[in-house]
């Protein structure tokens, strides 16, 4: 997806209003004007389709919103218990 870099700024606040929030931190990281590996879609709330959205995803370091399952060790993010504590993650973010 090729955007232009030098309307970044207005385009985050459209999208983010309509879509995604880019207060992830994670769109557009290099500057190239692509969505590249490890970045995330700001036109997509849920840039790996896991169930979770990228600003869900965000404030959590073991979380990535462009790998749907971030661990590497099975079920999707939102199905996974990555703090192991006997909750998804959907579950802990829900309560």
């Amino acid at each position: 997806m090729r955007r232009d870099p030098s309307r970044k700024r207005d385009w985050c606040t459209i999208t983010s209003n309509a879509l995604d929030t880019c207060l992830g931190g994670f769109e557009d990281v290099n500057q190239n004007g692509f969505v590249d590996a490890n970045e995330s879609d700001p036109t997509l709330v849920d840039t790996d389709g896991d169930g979770l959205t990228d600003l869900e995803e965000s404030p959590f370091t073991t979380l990535f919103p462009w790998n749907a399952n971030s661990n590497g060790t099975g079920p999707n993010d939102s199905d996974d218990d990555h703090d192991l504590d006997g909750f998804t993650n959907r579950e802990e973010i829900d309560a």
